[in-house]
C-alpha cells in the first residue's frame, strides 16, 4: 500500500528519470556527500528528496536556468548544476553551484544526457 502511494505521488511529476544522486552539501567549510533521491519532471524541473517517500522535495531545481558540466576536480563521476540568476549573500552577487556524484560514470552520463534537454 505504501508503495502505491508513493507511485501516486510520484505520478503529479511526470517523471523522466529517478535514482539517487549524492549530493555535495558545504557547511562551514566542510563538505559532506549525502545520497538523496532524484526525480526529474518532464518539464525539466529536478527534485530532491532526503527519503524515496517524502512527500516534499529538500531541494528543487529548474534546469531551464541552469547550466551543467562534468565535474572532475569534485568526484570523478562528478558533475555541477550552476544557477544562472545570482544569489545575494551579504553585499556579493553569486551563482549558487550544486555538485552531484554518482556511483558509475555510466549513470552520472544518463543523467546529463537528459538533464541537458533542458
Amino acid at each position: 500500500a505504501r508503495d502505491k502511494q508513493v507511485a501516486e505521488s510520484l505520478d503529479r511529476y511526470e517523471v523522466l528519470k529517478m535514482g539517487v544522486l549524492s549530493y555535495r552539501f558545504v557547511s562551514l567549510g566542510i563538505k559532506t556527500w549525502k545520497p538523496l533521491f532524484a526525480l526529474l519532471s518532464g518539464r525539466g524541473v529536478l527534485h530532491l528528496f532526503a527519503k524515496k517517500e517524502d512527500e516534499k522535495p529538500t531541494i528543487t531545481l529548474g534546469l531551464q536556468h541552469c547550466s551543467i558540466e562534468l565535474a572532475p576536480s569534485v568526484h570523478p563521476n562528478g558533475f555541477r548544476i550552476r544557477e544562472s540568476k545570482l544569489a545575494i549573500i551579504g553585499n556579493d552577487q553569486v551563482q549558487k553551484k550544486h555538485a552531484f556524484k554518482t556511483g558509475k560514470q555510466a549513470t552520472m552520463a544518463e543523467w546529463m544526457v537528459v538533464m541537458k534537454r533542458f
